[in-house]
């Protein structure tokens, strides 16, 4: 069956070919290297071990990435090009789709048409993403979500390998109020938001919330809450517009390491980028854990950072995929990344552990 389903996706594969031969690409910069036009999804094999440590088959994997602009998307993205290295009997095919859903949707397509084993689908938006699962879903391709959800719609991947958004918040946030009680002080907040079409940019602020509802009363005071859609233009505007009317801010949520930049802009313009001790500090708290969150925590200027593990979550993706298409059943659809709690009182202890 699976020789007879290749022979047709490489027919179909052709058929495909004569259409698009006229489409253009555009090209990402990734660290000095173009990344991958969005029309090609074929890229090099990745380097297998001088013995395979797999089953004696051979499989192919279609990995549809979003972006490379973030360190978690770099660090996840090289994870899973380091285990399908180490494993040895796999092939990954990889497109770029440069930040752009519709792109991303139309690699998936392509991946189906050359008869890929499995997808990994590094999501552009959670909503959007939703056509290609449901076509993987009829083609009988494992697809299987790397760190963002399908959010919207009927559409049902094979897997999830996520972070527990909303549980880190809540924890990281709760861990702030409790340190803020013992320190008898009191904040008024303004809460970025990420993408409210982005799943887990919604459970961060839903869990950041939930912890100030249940503990925050007379500590933490969210006066305003400011859309990104996780750009950082975007993010300046509001932080600038935000701080301007409320003054009195003196403390912000990030629901992201990436969002740092416009922040330390927005308060450096009005005198308030300084770390804690410091008169004119802001505090903040921030997620992902990556490195510029980990330099913030030992610069001193951010309190806590829920960290999750860019690789443990490539790996898994990897893992997973390769048991779906061997046909083992999994114990959860979505797969969870617990974090790591990491705090301004246990930054050195655990600094080289995240």
């Amino acid at each position: 069956m699976k020789k007879w389903r290749k022979i047709v996706a490489l027919l179909l594969a052709s058929a495909m070919a004569l259409s698009v031969a006229a489409c253009g690409s555009k090209k990402e910069e990734t660290g000095g290297e173009a990344a991958p036009a969005p029309a090609e999804t074929e890229a090099p094999e990745a380097e297998a071990p001088a013995e395979s440590t797999g089953d004696g088959e051979t499989y192919t994997i279609g990995v549809a990435v979003d972006t490379l602009d973030t360190q978690f998307w770099m660090a996840n993205y090289q994870a899973i090009k380091d285990r399908a290295a180490e494993l040895g009997n796999i092939t990954l095919v990889e497109a770029i789709a440069s930040a752009d859903a519709n792109v991303q949707n139309q690699q998936i397509q392509d991946f189906i048409a050359q008869g890929v084993d499995a997808v990994i689908c590094m999501a552009n938006d959670g909503a959007a993403i939703a056509a290609a699962v449901d076509e993987c879903n009829e083609a009988g391709i494992p697809i299987i979500m790397n760190n963002r959800p399908v959010v919207e719609g009927t559409a049902d991947p094979d897997a999830q390998v996520l972070s527990d958004n909303k549980q880190m918040a809540y924890e990281e946030m709760k861990w702030f109020i409790e340190k803020s009680k013992e320190e008898n002080k009191s904040y008024k907040c303004l809460m970025l938001i990420g993408d409210l079409g982005d799943g887990n940019a919604v459970e961060r602020r839903d869990g950041y919330q939930a912890a100030v509802d249940e503990f925050g009363e007379g500590v933490v005071d969210i006066v305003l809450s400011v859309p990104t859609e996780w750009d950082h233009e975007v993010a300046l505007a509001g932080l600038q517009s935000g701080l301007a009317s409320n003054p009195d801010i003196n403390m912000m949520i990030l629901p992201s390491d990436f969002l740092w930049e416009p922040v330390q802009t927005a308060l450096t313009e009005v005198d308030k980028w300084a770390p804690i001790g410091d008169d004119k500090h802001v505090a903040c708290i921030s997620f992902d854990g990556d490195e510029t969150g980990k330099q913030m925590l030992a610069d001193g200027y951010c309190w806590a950072d829920a960290a999750q593990s860019a690789a443990l979550q490539g790996e898994t993706c990897v893992d997973t995929a390769l048991s779906l298409i061997k046909g083992e059943s999994l114990p959860n659809r979505d797969i969870k990344d617990s974090g790591l709690l990491v705090t301004c009182d246990n930054f050195e202890e655990v600094k080289d552990s995240f």
